[in-house]
Order: C-alpha cells, then structure tokens, then sequence
C-alpha cells in the first residue's frame, strides 16, 4: 500500500466500488474499507461523507453505490491539490510511495 493517503485512498475507492459492482463486496472488506479511510483522510468531511453513504446503500443497491462511489473519486481527485500531486509524480514525497521501495534486497 501506499505511505501517500491520496494515493492509498483512491487505490482503496477504485477496488471496493468494483468488488460492489461486481456483487463481490464482504462485511469484512466493507469493514476494512471504513478502517482505512478513517487512517488515510479523517479530516475530510466530503470523502467520509460519501464513504458513509456508500456504506449505507452498498448492501441493497451495490451497482449504485459502486458507481457513486467512483463518481465521487473522480470528483474528488480533481479538488487534489495540483502541486501535490505533482510532487507525488516527481517523487518529492517525504518517504518511498510504497512499502517495498525501502527493501534493500530490491535496490
């Protein structure tokens, strides 16, 4: 997973949107999702406002919620702060974007 919460909840959006989609979405992965993003963006009203709803209706109308919640993403990516996510891009981040970036053994 990402050390970047941007990046760690867009990754963690995209993937239980599609599992909803796809009819394939657990109580544990729905569990978990609440989890990460009350580490990765707690101060984000909207995010969590939209993470709550799709909490909400996912259990009865999976399609819809798997969709909102990627509509939701896409929207909510624009508002990212460009210069953040250029630094992102040019890895100027405090820290290696992913855990395995730090092993030496792949250096």
């Amino acid at each position: 997973m990402s050390g970047n919460p941007t990046i760690a909840f867009g990754l963690a959006v995209s993937s239980v949107a599609l599992a909803a989609k796809s009819g394939r979405l657990t109580l544990r992965d729905r569990v978990n999702f609440a989890a990460t993003v009350l580490r990765q963006i707690p101060e984000d009203p909207e995010a969590c406002a939209a993470v709550a709803d799709f909490l909400v209706t996912v259990e009865d109308h999976p399609m819809a919620a798997g969709a909102a919640l990627q509509a939701f993403l896409a929207d909510w990516l624009d508002r990212v702060s460009p210069r953040e996510a250029e630094s992102v891009m040019q890895g100027e981040d405090a820290g290696p974007l992913f855990d395995w970036q730090g092993r030496r053994d792949l250096q």
